[in-house]
């Protein structure tokens, strides 16, 4: 999907020399990353920034801390977005649905229990 991406921007009339270039932090910077590994023939430079190398050490136990304040809620909804993409019968997601907020109760990738929000 990111390689169509690039390519629907490069063929826009605006788009000098139809080259584009990627830019983020964080979440937008690791999509970078999977975007250029496949060599879209119109992406000329990524600039991705704060990415992380060790999703369970700086992410979810930074400094040996389960981190339930951003790390598990954040995994918790994009597993529930999953889940309810499956029973919809769709593998990516429609971006009129609202996540879900519901209270943390249990992290899905560590099965630590966690406090609600």
């Amino acid at each position: 999907m990111g390689t169509a991406a690039i390519e629907v921007v490069a063929a826009q009339p605006w788009v000098l020399d139809h080259h584009v270039g990627m830019v983020g932090v964080s979440y937008p910077g690791i999509s970078q990353l999977f975007v250029a590994r496949t060599q879209p023939p119109s992406l000329a430079a990524i600039t991705p920034f704060s990415v992380i190398a060790d999703t369970y050490s700086s992410t979810l136990y930074p400094g040996g801390i389960l981190n339930i304040g951003f790390a598990v809620p954040w995994s918790d909804e994009r597993s529930a977005d999953a889940a309810l993409r499956a029973r919809r019968g769709r593998s990516t997601p429609d971006r009129r649905e609202a996540t879900p907020r519901a209270p943390t109760t249990n992290c899905s990738v560590c099965r630590t229990p966690t406090s609600g929000r």
